[in-house]
């Protein structure tokens, strides 16, 4: 349960992230080198597919400070 949570806190600042930086999901799956589609399930929080060592590695790709 506890990985539960982090990767639901992770998504949530991902989530803030690219809003902050009004990047499109398409702009974003560039950034993130995933499919347009995926950023759209995490913008909705389907955490299906997205282990939290993924959620890790895209914020890295997002420059987030972890």
């Amino acid at each position: 349960m506890i990985l539960r949570g982090v990767s639901g806190e992770c998504r949530s600042i991902q989530h803030s992230f690219l809003l902050e930086r009004h990047l499109t999901q398409t702009k974003a799956a560039e950034l993130l080198r995933i499919d347009q589609l995926k950023v759209s399930a995490l913008m909705r929080g389907k955490l299906t597919g997205f282990p939290t060592e993924r959620c890790f590695w895209l914020l890295n790709a997002l420059d987030c400070d972890l």
